[in-house]
């Protein structure tokens, strides 16, 4: 069985978030629901952090929307983070 590539690339992105979510809790922060595009939202005292992960390559509308996105969060005072997920190198072996 061959896994098709848009379900390992949601795999990846949601493996990302669980290890972000981990590394983030260690340091002390709290993880709160994820808002518009953003894959996880991360709080401690009056730092406000938030991750978009995504696997290979962005469409232009997407883009645009990152932008608007990242306007926002400035606004709001939040860090944007964009955290872009190599495709893994598939090995062929033949007996």
């Amino acid at each position: 069985m061959e896994i098709l590539k848009e379900y390992w690339k949601e795999a990846l992105e949601q493996a990302a978030v669980r290890q972000l979510t981990d590394e983030y809790k260690e340091k002390g922060y709290k993880t709160l629901d994820n808002y518009s595009l953003m894959n996880l939202f991360v709080v401690k005292d009056n730092e406000k952090l938030a991750f978009v992960i995504k696997s290979g390559k962005i469409s232009q509308e997407y883009a645009s929307e990152f932008a608007k996105l990242n306007k926002s969060c400035k606004n709001e005072g939040i860090k944007l983070h964009y955290v872009m997920i190599n495709d893994p190198k598939t090995k062929s072996i033949e007996f």
